[in-house]
């Protein structure tokens, strides 16, 4: 289970950044993102850093919004970032190569570019509208949610990218469908299955605490 800890919503419900996380974590969550748009650097670090610590405790991992600098001195698991901050390129040299990064998109143009890029995954939307924040996007719903959460064996997130826009939604999921019966074969028939390539959630092979 993952939890968004938005500093603005904690506190308007009177609760610290810290025991809503924590509340979070006794409740089962897996994955705390750190969402403090107004908050100083010198807040967001120690709010950053105690909530890393608790989650690390409990076997959680945490990403913070926006800002690598912070998730790295902090010791965070990694770091979200939007289309308006630093490219994806600048925030893995300072994250590293172990840390998650991930990337916002909103448009088809923009999961092309996505795909390009050292980003352990890609979201898309909003899915759903929203009130907690100001994307500037419509919501596109499940159906273009569903480009970017492909994991198949013989398909890159780039050929997926180029099935949508050539094929649309219809494509990416038949595409998705058959692949996967593919490898079902192949699991019958004692070869197993080939790695995965994943458009969308955190990349296994990025899933190291920042140091």
């Amino acid at each position: 289970m993952s939890v968004a800890v938005d500093a603005d919503r904690s506190t308007g419900a009177g609760w610290s950044m810290l025991d809503f996380a924590s509340a979070c974590l006794d409740g089962g969550a897996t994955l705390l993102q750190i969402r403090a748009k107004s908050m100083s650097s010198g807040a967001l670090l120690e709010q950053s850093t105690n909530i890393a610590e608790r989650a690390h405790h409990a076997g959680a991992r945490v990403i913070v919004n926006d800002r690598a600098d912070i998730a790295r001195l902090s010791g965070a698991d990694g770091v979200h970032i939007g289309q308006d901050d630093l490219s994806p390129g600048a925030v893995r040299d300072i994250v590293g190569a172990g840390a998650v990064v991930g990337l916002s998109t909103h448009t088809v143009t923009q999961i092309d570019a996505a795909v390009r890029t050292p980003v352990s995954y890609i979201a898309i939307g909003p899915v759903f509208g929203t009130v907690t924040k100001s994307t500037g996007y419509d919501a596109v719903g499940l159906e273009r949610e569903r480009i970017v959460a492909i994991e198949v064996d013989d398909a890159t997130a780039h050929q997926c990218a180029g099935r949508y826009r050539r094929q649309g939604e219809a494509g990416v999921v038949d595409h998705r469908h058959r692949a996967r019966r593919q490898g079902a074969r192949q699991d019958e028939g004692g070869r197993g299955r080939g790695p995965h390539r994943r458009a969308r959630g955190p990349d296994r092979r990025h899933g190291q605490r920042l140091r």
